[in-house]
Protein backbone atom coordinates (compact mmCIF):
# COMPACT_ATOMS: atom_id res chain seq x y z
CA UNK A 1 0.00 0.00 0.00
CA UNK A 2 2.88 2.35 0.64
CA UNK A 3 4.19 2.25 -2.64
CA UNK A 4 0.89 2.30 -4.20
CA UNK A 5 0.57 5.33 -2.11
CA UNK A 6 3.85 6.45 -3.76
CA UNK A 7 3.03 5.73 -7.33
CA UNK A 8 0.30 7.67 -6.86
CA UNK A 9 2.58 11.03 -5.67
CA UNK A 10 4.77 10.36 -8.34
CA UNK A 11 1.65 11.03 -10.82
CA UNK A 12 0.82 13.95 -9.11
CA UNK A 13 4.65 15.06 -9.12
CA UNK A 14 4.07 14.59 -13.42
CA UNK A 15 6.16 12.00 -13.21
CA UNK A 16 5.34 8.70 -14.86
CA UNK A 17 7.69 5.72 -14.84
CA UNK A 18 5.72 3.42 -17.89
CA UNK A 19 3.20 2.12 -18.60
CA UNK A 20 3.19 -0.87 -15.67
CA UNK A 21 2.66 2.10 -13.48
CA UNK A 22 0.93 1.46 -10.43
CA UNK A 23 -0.18 -2.38 -11.67
CA UNK A 24 -0.47 -4.60 -8.85
CA UNK A 25 1.53 -7.43 -10.26
CA UNK A 26 2.75 -11.13 -9.06
CA UNK A 27 5.49 -13.26 -10.48
CA UNK A 28 5.14 -17.05 -11.21
CA UNK A 29 6.87 -19.00 -8.94
CA UNK A 30 9.68 -19.83 -10.75
CA UNK A 31 11.19 -16.64 -10.96
CA UNK A 32 12.33 -14.15 -8.20
CA UNK A 33 11.01 -11.37 -7.23
CA UNK A 34 13.62 -9.26 -4.07
CA UNK A 35 11.27 -9.86 -0.40
CA UNK A 36 8.86 -13.10 -1.89
CA UNK A 37 9.63 -15.96 -1.35
CA UNK A 38 10.54 -18.40 -4.38
CA UNK A 39 9.50 -21.87 -3.73
CA UNK A 40 9.08 -23.27 -7.09
CA UNK A 41 6.30 -25.27 -5.98
CA UNK A 42 8.58 -27.72 -4.37
CA UNK A 43 8.75 -28.65 -0.64
CA UNK A 44 12.76 -28.39 -1.31
CA UNK A 45 12.74 -24.74 -1.51
CA UNK A 46 9.24 -23.40 0.76
CA UNK A 47 10.03 -20.56 2.41
CA UNK A 48 13.44 -19.88 0.31
CA UNK A 49 13.01 -15.77 0.07
CA UNK A 50 14.82 -14.17 -3.37
CA UNK A 51 17.15 -11.51 -2.25
CA UNK A 52 17.36 -9.93 -6.14
CA UNK A 53 14.94 -9.85 -8.92
CA UNK A 54 15.14 -11.80 -11.87
CA UNK A 55 15.97 -9.62 -15.32
CA UNK A 56 12.80 -9.15 -16.37
CA UNK A 57 11.37 -8.68 -13.54
CA UNK A 58 13.88 -5.67 -12.58
CA UNK A 59 12.23 -4.32 -16.23
CA UNK A 60 8.36 -4.83 -15.15
CA UNK A 61 9.68 -3.00 -11.89
CA UNK A 62 11.27 -0.25 -13.78
CA UNK A 63 8.30 0.34 -15.24
CA UNK A 64 6.19 1.29 -12.50
CA UNK A 65 4.54 -1.78 -11.22
CA UNK A 66 3.97 -2.98 -7.17
CA UNK A 67 4.37 -6.63 -7.03
CA UNK A 68 2.14 -8.15 -4.29
CA UNK A 69 3.35 -11.62 -4.25
CA UNK A 70 3.65 -15.12 -6.63
CA UNK A 71 1.70 -16.93 -8.66
CA UNK A 72 1.40 -20.50 -8.84
CA UNK A 73 3.04 -23.37 -10.86
CA UNK A 74 3.22 -26.95 -10.73
CA UNK A 75 6.64 -28.21 -8.92
CA UNK A 76 9.41 -26.66 -11.06
CA UNK A 77 7.10 -26.00 -13.90
CA UNK A 78 6.79 -29.56 -14.89
CA UNK A 79 3.48 -30.46 -16.36
CA UNK A 80 0.24 -29.03 -18.02
CA UNK A 81 -1.67 -28.62 -14.59
CA UNK A 82 -1.07 -26.18 -11.97
CA UNK A 83 -1.19 -27.72 -8.32
CA UNK A 84 1.88 -29.09 -5.49
CA UNK A 85 2.43 -29.69 -2.27
CA UNK A 86 3.67 -26.45 -1.51
CA UNK A 87 0.50 -24.15 -2.05
CA UNK A 88 -2.14 -26.69 -2.85
CA UNK A 89 -4.16 -26.55 -6.49
CA UNK A 90 -5.25 -23.88 -8.86
CA UNK A 91 -8.52 -24.40 -9.80
CA UNK A 92 -9.93 -22.88 -13.37
CA UNK A 93 -11.65 -19.31 -12.94
CA UNK A 94 -14.80 -20.35 -14.63
CA UNK A 95 -15.07 -23.55 -13.48
CA UNK A 96 -13.48 -24.49 -10.10
CA UNK A 97 -14.17 -28.33 -10.69
CA UNK A 98 -12.23 -27.79 -14.06
CA UNK A 99 -7.99 -27.61 -14.32
CA UNK A 100 -6.46 -24.21 -14.81
CA UNK A 101 -4.20 -25.57 -16.84
CA UNK A 102 -0.18 -25.18 -16.50
CA UNK A 103 2.36 -24.99 -15.49
CA UNK A 104 1.87 -21.26 -15.64
CA UNK A 105 -1.98 -21.75 -14.27
CA UNK A 106 -1.85 -19.37 -11.30
CA UNK A 107 -1.11 -16.18 -13.72
CA UNK A 108 -3.90 -17.04 -16.32
CA UNK A 109 -6.33 -17.59 -13.29
CA UNK A 110 -5.29 -14.34 -11.71
CA UNK A 111 -5.83 -12.44 -14.71
CA UNK A 112 -8.87 -13.97 -16.15
CA UNK A 113 -10.17 -13.32 -12.12
CA UNK A 114 -9.03 -9.62 -12.45
CA UNK A 115 -6.76 -10.01 -9.45
CA UNK A 116 -4.45 -8.58 -12.24
CA UNK A 117 -4.52 -6.31 -15.45
CA UNK A 118 -1.14 -8.41 -17.23
CA UNK A 119 1.05 -11.27 -15.78
CA UNK A 120 4.27 -12.59 -16.67
CA UNK A 121 4.94 -16.75 -17.30
CA UNK A 122 7.00 -19.14 -18.83
CA UNK A 123 6.45 -21.68 -21.62
CA UNK A 124 8.29 -24.84 -22.38
CA UNK A 125 5.87 -26.91 -24.64
CA UNK A 126 2.56 -24.68 -23.98
CA UNK A 127 2.66 -23.48 -20.45
CA UNK A 128 2.28 -19.83 -21.33
CA UNK A 129 -0.49 -20.76 -23.79
CA UNK A 130 -2.61 -23.76 -22.39
CA UNK A 131 -3.38 -22.22 -19.05
CA UNK A 132 -4.67 -18.93 -21.15
CA UNK A 133 -6.86 -20.84 -23.65
CA UNK A 134 -8.59 -22.63 -20.30
CA UNK A 135 -9.43 -19.24 -18.62
CA UNK A 136 -10.41 -17.49 -21.61
CA UNK A 137 -7.02 -14.90 -22.03
CA UNK A 138 -4.34 -14.48 -24.20
CA UNK A 139 -1.02 -16.01 -24.09
CA UNK A 140 2.02 -15.49 -25.90
CA UNK A 141 5.00 -17.59 -26.42
CA UNK A 142 7.71 -15.42 -27.71
CA UNK A 143 10.64 -16.19 -29.93
CA UNK A 144 13.53 -17.77 -28.19
CA UNK A 145 15.82 -14.93 -26.56
CA UNK A 146 13.13 -12.24 -26.92
CA UNK A 147 12.24 -12.15 -22.88
CA UNK A 148 16.03 -12.52 -21.54
CA UNK A 149 16.22 -14.29 -18.77
CA UNK A 150 16.26 -18.03 -16.89
CA UNK A 151 13.77 -19.35 -15.28
CA UNK A 152 13.70 -22.75 -12.37
CA UNK A 153 11.50 -24.38 -15.30
CA UNK A 154 13.45 -27.52 -15.46
CA UNK A 155 13.53 -26.91 -19.21
CA UNK A 156 15.09 -23.78 -19.21
CA UNK A 157 18.34 -24.67 -20.89
CA UNK A 158 16.79 -26.15 -24.14
CA UNK A 159 13.59 -24.13 -25.17
CA UNK A 160 11.79 -22.97 -21.85
CA UNK A 161 10.48 -18.49 -22.87
CA UNK A 162 9.50 -15.71 -20.92
CA UNK A 163 6.53 -13.71 -21.92
CA UNK A 164 3.33 -12.04 -21.43
CA UNK A 165 -0.30 -12.49 -20.22
CA UNK A 166 -3.57 -10.54 -20.64
CA UNK A 167 -7.17 -10.17 -21.36
CA UNK A 168 -6.42 -8.52 -24.70
CA UNK A 169 -3.93 -8.59 -27.37
CA UNK A 170 -2.84 -4.35 -26.81
CA UNK A 171 -2.27 -5.41 -23.30
CA UNK A 172 -0.21 -8.33 -24.19
CA UNK A 173 1.96 -6.48 -26.72
CA UNK A 174 2.38 -3.49 -24.11
CA UNK A 175 3.94 -5.93 -21.53
CA UNK A 176 6.11 -7.57 -23.93
CA UNK A 177 7.57 -4.31 -24.68
CA UNK A 178 8.35 -4.10 -20.78
CA UNK A 179 9.83 -7.43 -20.93
CA UNK A 180 11.88 -7.91 -24.05
CA UNK A 181 14.89 -6.30 -25.46
CA UNK A 182 18.68 -6.90 -25.16
CA UNK A 183 20.78 -7.45 -22.26
CA UNK A 184 24.56 -7.90 -22.54
CA UNK A 185 24.07 -10.56 -19.33
CA UNK A 186 22.21 -13.24 -21.78
CA UNK A 187 24.36 -13.16 -24.84
CA UNK A 188 21.52 -15.06 -26.41
CA UNK A 189 18.64 -12.12 -26.21
CA UNK A 190 17.57 -10.61 -29.22
CA UNK A 191 18.87 -6.98 -29.83
CA UNK A 192 15.74 -5.56 -31.07
CA UNK A 193 14.00 -2.25 -29.79
CA UNK A 194 11.37 -3.37 -27.53
CA UNK A 195 8.88 -0.55 -28.60
CA UNK A 196 8.28 -2.31 -31.44
CA UNK A 197 5.93 -4.54 -29.95
CA UNK A 198 4.25 -1.00 -27.91
CA UNK A 199 3.16 -0.04 -31.95
CA UNK A 200 -0.98 0.05 -32.86
CA UNK A 201 -1.68 -3.50 -34.68
CA UNK A 202 -0.53 -3.31 -38.23
CA UNK A 203 -4.22 -3.95 -40.43
CA UNK A 204 -3.80 -6.17 -43.54
CA UNK A 205 -5.58 -6.52 -46.31
CA UNK A 206 -7.92 -9.51 -47.28
CA UNK A 207 -10.77 -10.75 -49.54
CA UNK A 208 -13.45 -12.98 -47.93
CA UNK A 209 -15.07 -14.44 -50.89
CA UNK A 210 -11.48 -14.76 -52.13
CA UNK A 211 -10.71 -16.76 -48.78
CA UNK A 212 -13.79 -19.47 -49.70
CA UNK A 213 -12.92 -19.49 -53.05
CA UNK A 214 -8.94 -20.55 -52.85
CA UNK A 215 -9.84 -22.83 -49.73
CA UNK A 216 -12.90 -24.76 -52.02
CA UNK A 217 -9.97 -26.39 -53.34
CA UNK A 218 -9.29 -27.99 -50.63
CA UNK A 219 -10.69 -31.73 -49.14
CA UNK A 220 -11.96 -29.92 -46.04
CA UNK A 221 -14.03 -27.14 -47.97
CA UNK A 222 -15.13 -30.06 -50.21
CA UNK A 223 -16.85 -31.75 -47.72
CA UNK A 224 -19.13 -29.10 -46.79
CA UNK A 225 -16.94 -26.86 -44.49
CA UNK A 226 -16.76 -23.58 -46.67
CA UNK A 227 -19.08 -21.73 -43.53
CA UNK A 228 -16.50 -22.40 -41.40
CA UNK A 229 -14.08 -20.30 -43.82
CA UNK A 230 -16.55 -17.77 -44.06
CA UNK A 231 -16.92 -17.65 -40.12
CA UNK A 232 -13.53 -16.98 -39.68
CA UNK A 233 -13.44 -14.13 -42.00
CA UNK A 234 -16.31 -13.03 -40.11
CA UNK A 235 -14.27 -12.97 -37.09
CA UNK A 236 -11.44 -11.14 -38.76
CA UNK A 237 -13.65 -8.45 -39.75
CA UNK A 238 -14.76 -8.38 -35.82
CA UNK A 239 -11.35 -7.86 -34.53
CA UNK A 240 -10.18 -4.68 -37.31
CA UNK A 241 -8.91 -6.87 -40.06
CA UNK A 242 -11.14 -4.66 -42.61
CA UNK A 243 -11.14 -5.54 -46.21
CA UNK A 244 -9.53 -4.02 -48.55
CA UNK A 245 -7.15 -1.86 -46.50
CA UNK A 246 -4.03 -1.50 -44.97
CA UNK A 247 -2.57 0.89 -42.25
CA UNK A 248 1.30 1.01 -41.37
Amino acid sequence: MRQSAERDAQLARGQWLGPLHGFPQAIKDLDDAAGFPTSMGSPLFKGQVATSDTLYVERMKRAGCVIIGKTNTPEFGLGSQTYNSVYGTTRNAYDPSMAAGGSSGGAAVAVALRMQAVADGSDHAGSLRNPAAFNNVFGLRPSFGRVPGVTGDVFSPSLTVMGPMARSVPDLAMLLSVQAGYDPRVPLSLDTDPALFARPLTRISWDASGLVRRFRRCNAIRSGRAGTVRACATGLRVVGLHRGTRQA
